[in-house]
């Protein structure tokens, strides 16, 4: 729960400085800790997007490595 600790103080930062700079979020529809407060964020900032991973939790890179690639190569080569 220490990473929490830490991690809470900046998305309170996030949630309230649009900081309009392109950011892609890729998350697991299972991330019942952070997913919520990530989707307000997006929702609150014209720059972010964010791509939900159906059956996947907190780490998609492990879970889902090609998808979560693909999507942000993608992303990446959009901008």
């Amino acid at each position: 729960f220490r990473l929490t600790s830490e991690i809470n103080p900046l998305l309170r930062f996030f949630r309230t400085v649009d900081v309009a700079i392109p950011t892609l979020y890729v998350m697991g529809e299972e991330d019942y800790l952070f997913l919520p407060t990530v989707q307000q964020l997006v929702q609150d900032h014209k720059s972010s997007r964010l791509v939900v991973v159906e059956n996947c939790g907190h780490v998609v890179n492990v879970e889902q490595p090609q998808f979560f690639n693909d999507t942000v190569i993608s992303y990446l080569l959009a901008k």
